[in-house]
């Protein structure tokens, strides 16, 4: 193992663990360097992946039996450093002590070790060329976090127009942006959606030699609706596709990743139109019901800056009191409390008039997808999940409830 010793691997590999998702970290184990991938921009991320895909690999085929010592090895990993519970809740999960979790932890991190040492002996590049998909890691943290100030459009608008000015004279455009006065916040970062439509106005620029490119604004019930389109082209440059433009590649990646809906018309004769619908941050209520308080911390650093807010809960029994002050849009319910049995709860939740039309999201270690949707439930997650799945899945909640956005109409 080059300069490592068994024993250096096994510390790093558990410091690596241990701070799974703290990215400085990541960065500065050595085993970046052992697998190659130091000094990269996505350090983090590969080493991150290349450990996760490690424990995924100690998972036992499905008819090995549950108490098995292979699930185990598996699941004292996977449930300890990918889904960070604490000792205690793992230890009652596979019905042991915490004493004995630590025993089967120390056989696990072995059993790894031995993996991931033999991966890279048997193919060195394998490890040390992961694929990603280089925006969502390189920009990890528009998915992450949100900016406490608050995003307002029309100060965005006021710097791409200034940014945009420059090009539009050089190419003999008219640039006219047509402020609002939205001055409620958005669900984006401001650096992001400042990208968004600098990328897109430079796509309308170099479309359009001659004319007048307008940029209009409108508000809606789910979020700011920006629409850019160009008029009175004297002259067209034209790709034969809307994804052969660089910029507009580049400003679907980036609405992607900040949940922004983006549509473009046919460029068809001199036309250029697009549209975008920027969700209007902290909108909606979201009943989260979890024993577990590290999920409950995690769900509110997930919706912070979003369109959702969060009411809270680890006691299920609070439920219908929570719903009558404060009707939720969505419940997210955990199946595996110590003292209530979730199941019973989605029960009661799809009986009670009170809250038997509000969609249920049942997010669980459990595998047990089929057995969530035959009582009821209306969307199914395993734990952990990252924010990006979790907002999606709200987004897909939210459109059963009419609450999805809708560029033709701002909303359905």
């Amino acid at each position: 193992m080059d300069s490592f010793t068994r024993e250096d691997f096994l510390e790093n590999l558990r410091s690596a663990l241990k701070h799974l998702y703290n990215a400085e970290s990541l960065r500065n184990n050595p085993l970046a360097e052992y697998f190659e991938i130091g000094d990269q921009f996505d350090t983090a991320n590969r080493l991150r992946k290349i450990l996760t895909d490690g424990i995924e690999k100690l998972k036992p085929q499905d008819d090995e039996p549950d108490s098995s010592r292979a699930w185990r090895v598996h699941d004292s990993l996977f449930c300890c450093y990918v889904q960070q519970l604490n000792q205690q809740i793992v230890a009652d999960q596979l019905c042991i002590s915490p004493r004995q979790l630590r025993r089967e932890q120390r056989l696990a991190l072995e059993a790894l070790t031995d993996l991931l040492v033999r991966q890279v002996q048997q193919n060195p590049q394998k490890a040390s060329h992961v694929e990603i998909t280089s925006w969502d890691k390189e920009l990890d943290w528009v998915q992450e976090q949100l900016p406490d100030e608050p995003t307002l459009l029309d100060q965005e608008l006021q710097t791409v127009k200034e940014l945009t000015a420059p090009l539009a004279k050089k190419e003999n455009v008219s640039l006219e942006i047509e402020m609002s006065n939205l001055l409620r916040p958005l669900a984006i970062h401001p650096v992001v959606l400042n990208q968004i439509l600098v990328n897109l106005v430079n796509a309308a620029i170099k479309q359009s030699l001659g004319g007048q490119i307008r940029l209009t604004t409108m508000a809606t019930e789910c979020g700011a609706l920006v629409a850019v389109g160009t008029t009175g082209l004297q002259e067209s440059k034209r790709y034969s596709a809307v994804e052969e433009i660089p910029d507009i590649q580049v400003a679907r990646e980036l609405a992607k990743l900040s949940r922004v809906e983006i549509t473009f018309d046919e460029m068809a004769n001199q036309h250029f139109a697009v549209k975008l619908l920027i969700p209007w941050r902290e909108q909606f209520p979201v009943l989260v019901v979890d024993d577990n308080m590290d999920t409950l911390q995690l769900f509110e650093r997930y919706v912070s800056g979003s369109r959702y807010r969060l009411i809270v809960t680890r006691d299920a029994e609070e439920v219908l009191d929570l719903v009558g002050k404060d009707p939720p849009l969505l419940i997210v319910l955990d199946i595996m409390m110590p003292k209530t049995n979730g199941w019973k709860v989605l029960g009661m939740l799809k009986q009670h008039p009170l809250t038997q039309e509000i969609p249920v999201m049942i997010c669980t270690i459990l595998p047990q997808e089929e057995l969530a949707f035959s009582l009821g439930a209306e969307a199914f997650v395993n734990k952990p999940i990252s924010r990006q799945v979790f907002l999606g899945k709200l987004d897909e909640l939210a459109q059963l409830m009419g609450k999805g956005l809708n560029l033709e109409s701002g909303c359905n």
